[in-house]
């Protein structure tokens, strides 16, 4: 049986929902979190982030925002609806407890989530916690089927976000997926375990090669100091 996280952590996770969901949509920036449809991806994000605070997490893995076939549709980050419906590797984070059906957005699969799913459990011991820096699905102008790289006032706004994440689960060590995941790292002056290369586009061998570098970084016990 899953052990929850204590009230005050429960309440701080509950804030951190409401701060995401009073993010007021732009013209090329949809909130995934707000109106109708985002307290159901609110729902997905507060399992998720109960679960695997119970899995005593290690890792933070950080990417750079909602896709329109990922986590804009989910609400969690790196995952699908089908990850969600039947992910998890041997961890059972999913499946029962989520939203996954067609009221949340039509796409089932996205490559990025099926990619790090299948190569998580692989490298950790136990699921990370993933966030995004900009947590909002920025896309071109009337274009929300579609992504776009956010841009530096978007990370930067990002960043509250992100800080919150982390410290949700403190001593996490967090893993960048990608260059716009470094610089909003480095913006809260935190330094990666490792920047990885996305998965998509072809990535996915380099990011699952990277990945098994972090883990074993991450298993090697430091160096004594030489006096």
């Amino acid at each position: 049986m899953l052990v929850l996280p204590g009230r005050r952590r429960l309440r701080r996770l509950d804030a951190f929902l409401e701060a995401l969901a009073a993010r007021p949509p732009a013209p090329a920036v949809a909130n995934p979190y707000g109106g109708a449809a985002g307290a159901r991806r609110r729902h997905n994000l507060r399992t998720y982030l109960t679960r695997v605070a119970a899995l005593s997490p290690t890792v933070a893995l950080v990417g750079e925002a909602p896709g329109y076939r990922g986590c804009a549709v989910t609400g969690v980050p790196f995952t699908s609806r089908r990850v969600l419906a039947t992910g998890g590797g041997a961890w059972g984070l999913f499946g029962a407890g989520y939203v996954t059906d067609a009221g949340l957005g039509q796409p089932w699969t996205e490559a990025t989530a099926t990619i790090v799913w299948r190569h998580l459990p692989l490298a950790l011991a136990a699921p990370p916690v993933t966030w995004n820096a900009f947590p909002f699905h920025a896309h071109p102008p009337g274009a929300p089927g579609g992504n776009r790289r956010p841009t530096a006032p978007e990370v930067a706004e990002g960043a509250a976000y992100l800080r919150l994440a982390l410290d949700l689960v403190p001593g996490l060590r967090p893993i960048a997926v990608g260059r716009v995941a470094a610089l909003a790292l480095a913006d809260l002056g935190v330094t990666p375990l490792a920047v990885l290369r996305h998965p998509a586009h072809g990535g996915g061998a380099r990011f699952a090669a990277g990945l098994a570098a972090a883990a074993a970084a991450l298993a090697t016990p430091p160096a004594p100091a030489r006096g």
